[in-house]
């Protein structure tokens, strides 16, 4: 385990995961950072490993709202699980609706189009509690919706129980239990371990490591 505790070390892991994917999307081909969820927890378990880090990978459903739209929702202008059921940035069709108000959504891409109809995160036992790490968080970021890093949040208890809530710089996120009957597991961004998966493991621990 590294020294500077599970919480501190599993933040940095995730975050220079995300970074790492994120240039080398930027780079050329071969990371996409709007479908990069699954990979990047495989990578971000597998750098974890190195720390003592025993990530857990947790299906959930995903949605990222900013202030406007979570004001909106909390007072019953919208209606939560009609919501979740849209694509990723619909609007709502409520008269009512603020126009400023931008969400996003996990279950964008329907299963028998090829995609993943969830969102994945790691969680990690810490003592009484669970740390949830969301490495891909920034893949919903959106013109009104600013997200800029990977989450680290507390869950109370050993795992996610019903609807978690964290508020990450201006957006707020839910995420909710998803049993996708071990669907990630079949996807070739979790199965298949590509070589350029092994230069990413060692590149984050070598990051870490160093603290550069």
């Amino acid at each position: 385990m590294s020294a500077a505790g599970p919480e501190a070390t599993a933040l940095e892991v995730v975050t220079r995961t995300w970074a790492y994917l994120r240039a080398r999307s930027q780079a050329g081909p071969g990371y996409r950072p709007d479908h990069v969820g699954i990979a990047a927890c495989r990578i971000a378990q597998q750098a974890g490993r190195a720390f003592g880090l025993w990530l857990r990978p947790r299906p959930v459903q995903a949605m990222v709202a900013n202030p406007v739209a979570h004001a909106a929702i909390v007072g019953g202008m919208q209606d939560l699980r009609t919501q979740a059921s849209s694509f990723f940035g619909r609007q709502g069709a409520e008269p009512d609706w603020p126009q400023e108000a931008v969400m996003a959504f996990s279950n964008d891409t329907p299963a028998q189009a090829g995609g993943y109809p969830g969102h994945l995160v790691l969680t990690l036992c810490n003592g009484a509690d669970t740390l949830l790490a969301d490495p891909s968080l920034p893949r919903f970021q959106r013109p009104g919706l600013e997200i800029t890093a990977p989450l680290l949040g507390t869950l109370p208890g050993p795992d996610l129980q019903g609807v978690a809530v964290f508020h990450t710089g201006d957006a707020v996120v839910s995420y909710h239990p998803y049993d996708d009957r071990g669907a990630f597991r079949l996807s070739a961004d979790w199965k298949q371990w590509r070589p350029r998966y092994r230069q990413a493991v060692g590149a984050i621990v070598r990051q870490v490591r160093r603290g550069a």
